[in-house]
């Protein structure tokens, strides 16, 4: 009981969760699967949680990923959207928290026009993935559109705060949201186009780590940034 009472325990609970959620989805256990995907966010709220952590964005947002991680394994459609959803609302959420990183006016991207690479380069990326799953998407290309939009932005805004920052908390928020753009293109791609189940093992091998590093942002606000 200790063992997962204290904070290492935890975070080996969930690096244990992680390998266990790859090796089930390269062999096609979603039993498996089930049951060690929930131990991925669980692990990581209630270490926060022992850190003290208050910022109630993190609660929300990792609730809704852990609602999306469950429904994301049901082949059923209506399942999927639900899970793509909660997705969403965590995305709206995690926008809320990198936008408090970058408040810069307009005049100030024009001024500094680096600043809008991450955008054209993210740009480039919904329109990609988009074009590529089209014919596959049928009724869900609104849902999976307005996803992969605001999935987008947010990346970008992430990349962008760390460009303006250059700190580690924006690191760790820039390296999450990289990883996470990964992970979703995957998840879409083994849903509507690929055929080769192993490929399922990236989806875990980048979400895991997306997780850990927007807990390690909010864990390094929560510690040195009171």
């Amino acid at each position: 009981m200790r063992f997962i009472t204290n904070k290492f325990g935890l975070l080996s609970l969930f690096w244990i969760a992680s390998g266990v959620a790859l090796i089930a989805k390269v062999l096609g256990y979603s039993w498996m699967d089930h049951i060690a995907m929930p131990f991925l966010t669980l692990s990581l709220i209630t270490t926060y949680y022992l850190d003290k952590g208050k910022n109630n964005a993190f609660y929300f947002s990792f609730a809704f990923c852990l609602l999306g991680d469950l429904m994301v394994l049901s082949p059923d459609m209506n399942y999927f959207f639900s899970g793509l959803m909660s997705y969403w609302g965590a995305c709206l959420l995690f926008f809320l928290v990198v936008a408090k990183e970058v408040s810069l006016s307009p005049k100030t991207f024009l001024q500094k026009p680096t600043l809008l690479i991450p955008y054209a380069i993210y740009g480039i990326y919904f329109i990609a993935i988009l074009f590529f799953l089209y014919p596959h998407l049928k009724e869900l290309f609104i849902p999976i559109l307005i996803y992969a939009l605001t999935l987008s932005y947010v990346c970008a805004h992430s990349v962008t705060a760390y460009l303006i920052h250059r700190n580690k908390a924006t690191r760790y928020l820039c390296t999450g949201f990289v990883l996470l753009s990964i992970s979703a293109s995957f998840i879409g791609i083994n849903k509507f186009y690929s055929p080769y189940s192993f490929l399922r093992a990236f989806e875990t091998l980048f979400y895991a780590p997306t997780l850990y590093f927007i807990f390690l942002y909010f864990q390094h606000k929560n510690l040195y940034e009171k």
